[in-house]
This record gives C-alpha cells, structure tokens and sequence, in this order.
C-alpha cells in the first residue's frame, strides 16, 4: 500500500454509514417518500433527470435493454449504496443511463436534483463524501465487468454459481439456486440458452445437479470450479 496516499486520504473524512447519510438533514422538508412493489418501475433509461431517489429500504435491480431487446440485469442498489441519479446529476448528465425496478418492495425518498446539486456544491464536506460514493461504485462496477469482458459462456455460469454458492452457503454443505435460467442470463449478459448448455456441461463434468428446474451445488462442486482459471470476486 502506498503509504503517502494513505496519508492525503487520512486528511479527508468521506466516509457514511449508508446512502442516506449523502441526503443533508436541511433538504429532507423537501423530500418525498415512495413505495414501489417489486417489479415496478422506478424509473427507465432515457427518463430526463429530475430527482435523486435515495433508497430507505429493500433492493432493485439496474438494467440495460440491448438493440436486440434482451435486458441485462447488471447491478443491484439497496440502503447502503442506493443514490440513484447522484452519477447522471454530478456528472452533468440529463438523462437517466439505466432502468431502476424494484426488486422487492422499496421505500425510496425522492429529492429534487436541482436544489440537491445546489446544495452539495456550496457544502464541501458533503461533495467529498459524494465523489467518493460515486467513484468507489464505478471502481467496484469496472472491476466485476471487466472480468466477466474476457469470460466465455460456461465461465460466466461458473462466476455466477460460485459467486452464487459463496453468498448463500452458511450453514448448509448444499446450495439451490433459486434464479431460473432467464435470470441468470441476465445477471452475467448472455441468452437464455447459453446457460442451458453451460448448465448441462457443468452437470457433465459433475460440477452441478439438477433437481427439478433449479441447479444445485455442493460444497465439494463449489470448490472445483473455484480452483478453475475463472476469476472470483473479491
């Protein structure tokens, strides 16, 4: 670790506990609070920028539709890092870049992006706190698709079970996936039918099961794949 730029960092406070610790107290009179139930559309790719929505609770999914019309789940927001519209408004963007849509019920306080951008730029601590936001998911989001750029098909599917297993593990020694092939796909831009056939040579070589229409993995199957070349999240 460079130990001189840990020293700068040390100088400047950004840190906040969660999404909305980055919504100043003075502005909250001018919020207002919605529920969306999962599936709702919060708000769609090309809407014109007019609020920040900071999620109080639950989790939505971002997505970008291809020309083909296929959507591509690429992201996920909940209270700790869910400032939709803070990367569009500090970078001067007047157009939304992705759909928001619930994935399960949200409660969301919306803020107007004028009066928001107004304030954070006359109050330096809290622009700090909001580069850093906004950087540190760009690095993480760079990170993650930058790894699955240079993965085939069948690597991705492995990413995904692992990545899968690793999250939901604890206690038991078997894992059932409960996304449906559609959603997998989704998750890591490929078809539908790319992990099917993933699936069915994963389950080949003995790395999954299938029980009923979900995939399963045990702790022994997690991990083979982990010992493949196929990169793992941090």
């Amino acid at each position: 670790m460079n130990q001189k730029m840990e020293a700068i960092w040390s100088q400047f406070d950004v840190s906040y506990g969660v999404a909305l610790d980055l919504l100043p107290q003075a502005l909250l009179v001018h919020t207002a609070r919605k529920i969306y139930l999962p599936e709702e559309v919060i708000v769609s790719e090309g809407d014109s920028l007019q609020y920040v929505y900071y999620i109080e609770s639950g989790v939505v999914d971002g997505m970008k539709r291809f020309e083909s019309g296929k959507d591509y789940h690429y992201f996920k927001l909940d209270r700790f890092n869910g400032a939709i519209g803070l990367l569009e408004l500090f970078s001067r963007q007047s157009t939304i870049i992705a759909t928001i849509v619930a994935k399960t019920k949200v409660s969301i306080l919306c803020i107007p992006a004028d009066e928001l951008y107004v304030f954070a730029m006359n109050d330096l601590p809290l622009l700090r706190k909001i580069s850093y936001h906004i950087a540190n998911d760009l690095y993480r989001d760079s990170g993650l698709n930058g790894k699955l750029f240079y993965l085939n098909g069948v690597e991705r599917v492995c990413y995904y079970l692992a990545d899968y297993f690793k999250k939901n593990s604890y206690p038991q020694m078997c894992v059932e996936v409960k996304q449906n092939y559609q959603t997998i796909a989704n998750h890591i831009g490929v078809s539908q039918r790319t992990v099917g056939r993933a699936i069915c040579d994963l389950r080949a070589q003995g790395l999954c099961t299938i029980r009923g229409k979900h995939v399963r993995i045990t702790r022994e199957q997690y991990e083979q794949i982990r010992s493949s070349q196929i990169p793992q999240k941090e």
